[in-house]
């Protein structure tokens, strides 16, 4: 989960000026640059779902610059630190961060999110959210992602029950075999499992 901040890319840190960029411009510029991303391959970005924000009010009540959130999905999550400054991220840890719940971060892009709703952050319409590829494949729709992703951890949630269930079934037939054949005794099993509470 990413942001880059119209502001940040065209003054300097002291609010000087440093491009003639338009908002507009700006934003055309981003999408370019994170449909291409210098020196990355389809092969590391599969897909980004990007927003640019603009009626966000910060801590003061006073609006917010321009800023664009995005959520990267990379084939390869060990190249997270190499990706975000090809991807026009500021060094500062909160611009990129990976994502514990990807369903969230996509929620987030148009204020949907938990964290987002308690805070009564601005609903942006989910039609302004942009889908880009980097490597031409079709793209799944914003709100088809977000199912898809919420199914995904529903579906990885079911397996690792499955594989603990499975662990300890064979765990209990190998326990009774023991058993059966006398290597361990009834008492012993008690005491395995016994409790001091």
């Amino acid at each position: 989960f990413c942001q880059r901040s119209y502001r940040f890319e065209t003054h300097d840190a002291d609010g000087n000026i440093t491009s003639n960029e338009t908002q507009d411009d700006w934003q055309k510029r981003v999408i370019n640059e994170l449909a291409t991303p210098a020196g990355m391959t389809a092969r590391n970005i599969n897909k980004i779902y990007l927003i640019f924000h603009d009626k966000d009010i910060d801590d003061h009540g006073s609006p917010k610059e321009l800023h664009c959130h995005f959520v990267v999905w990379l084939d390869d999550s060990d190249i997270w630190e190499r990706v975000h400054k090809k991807l026009g991220c500021s060094d500062r840890e909160q611009n990129c961060v990976s994502p514990d719940k990807p369903t969230e971060a996509l929620r987030y892009l148009i204020h949907v999110s938990k964290e987002a709703l308690n805070t009564e952050k601005y609903i942006y319409p989910a039609e302004n959210v942009i889908a880009v590829s980097a490597n031409n494949n079709p793209i799944l729709p914003y709100r088809k992602a977000i199912i898809e992703s919420k199914n995904s951890q529903i579906k990885q949630k079911q397996q690792s029950e499955r594989e603990a269930k499975a662990a300890i079934k064979a765990a209990k037939s190998e326990m009774l075999e023991k058993v059966a054949t006398g290597e361990l005794t009834l008492p012993q099993v008690r005491s395995m499992y016994k409790t001091d509470a």
